[in-house]
Order: structure tokens, then sequence, then C-alpha cells
């Protein structure tokens, strides 16, 4: 067992070094240090739930992708090579966690919309309203361009979730994926166009076709 006191006083010393702290925090969580682990879901829950709310638009759904990441995560901690950023690795799993979930959801609501398209209810609820016109132009807008998401294939649709939503870096969207960062600037690319031109047809009142316009798997 890792002693608390020295990991504690560790972690204060280096709070301009975030990935350092990790680092110790991870290692004393692979040695069986409870203290450890809350510390890092403490550290890293929030913005985790929150990046997955933005892709799986429900927060239940969220916050069961958001457990079972950190659960997977404390059951591979000891395997944690000190690679990449702890978040990078936590969030590649999560990600993993959350696609699993749309799988499913779509498997038993094949007829249904995807989730991803519409905003939870309490969410639009808590969103401030100065002009209820023009809240409701900016709902119908972001409904559009999630309707518009659903159309590009999955690669193109990860980047530019990664990219624009979750504000990701290259660098960092190369790891989670696991491709080259050409990819990510070629695949972001791409996604930006079919994106625009599926945004563009509706402008014109020509709904574009799934099968015409889906790219990647």
């Amino acid at each position: 067992m890792v002693d608390n006191e020295g990991i504690k006083g560790g972690a204060m010393s280096a709070k301009s070094q975030p990935q350092d702290e990790d680092l110790t925090l991870v290692t004393a969580a692979a040695q069986g240090d409870n203290w450890a682990a809350t510390r890092l879901v403490d550290k890293y829950y929030n913005r985790l739930y929150h990046g997955l709310l933005k892709i799986l638009r429900n927060p239940e759904d969220a916050k069961d992708a958001t457990q079972e990441a950190f659960l997977q995560v404390f059951r591979a901690v000891h395997k944690f090579q000190n690679r990449s950023q702890f978040y990078t690795w936590l969030y590649k799993i999560a990600i993993n966690c959350a696609f699993t979930i749309r799988r499913n959801w779509k498997k038993h609501h094949p007829q249904a919309e995807n989730p991803l398209v519409f905003q939870d209810r309490d969410q639009e609820d808590d969103c401030p309203s100065v002009n209820p016109e023009e809240n409701a132009e900016v709902q119908d807008e972001i409904l559009r361009v999630r309707k518009g998401l659903e159309l590009l294939g999955s690669d193109y649709r990860q980047v530019l979730i990664l990219k624009e939503m979750e504000e990701m870096d290259y660098q960092t969207i190369s790891e989670l994926l696991d491709i080259p960062i050409g990819t990510v600037r070629s695949r972001l690319h791409r996604a930006r166009q079919e994106l625009r031109w599926i945004l563009e047809q509706w402008d014109s009142r020509s709904t574009p076709k799934s099968e015409e316009n889906s790219f990647g798997n």
C-alpha cells in the first residue's frame, strides 16, 4: 500500500504538472490505493461526463458510459504505460463505451430517430432564452446540424465531433483513434465538406439520401 500522505504531498507540488500528478496517482491506484483512484475519478468525472454527453445527447447514457469507462480503466490500470496522457487513455476507453451504447440503442430501436440527433428536454430547459424566437432558431439550427452529422460515415463523424465539439487537437485525436495525424486532417476536411454539402442541399429543399452521402464505415 502506498502512503497516502506521500501521494498528497507529491500532488500538491505538481499542480503545474498535471501529467506528473496523474502518473503518481495511476501508479498508486495500480498498487491498490483507493484514495488515488478516488482522486482520479474526482479530477476527471465531470469533464468526461460532459464530453460524452455531447456525443450521446442523453444524460443517463452519458452517466452509464462514464461509469463503465472508469470501471474498465481501473480494471486495467496496471497496463497504463504513460505513452499518452492519462485522460487521453481514459477518453479513448470512454469513446468505445459510448459507441457501444449507441449501437445497442440502434439495435433495440431500429425505426426510431438516432439519440444523437436530439437534445435532452432537461438540457433545453436549462438553456437561457433571452428571446423565444431567437432561441427557437438556434435550436432548429443545432438540430439541423446534428441530423447532418448522422448522414456522415462514422469515420468522418467521429473526427468532426472530437475536433469541433470536444475541441481536441490533432495529436489527441490521432492518439484516441489510432490513426496518423495526416489521416485526422484529411478526414476532418472531408467531413466538413460533406456536412456543408448536406446543409446546402437542405437549404435548397433537396434532402440528401443517407445511402448516397455516407462515407467511411
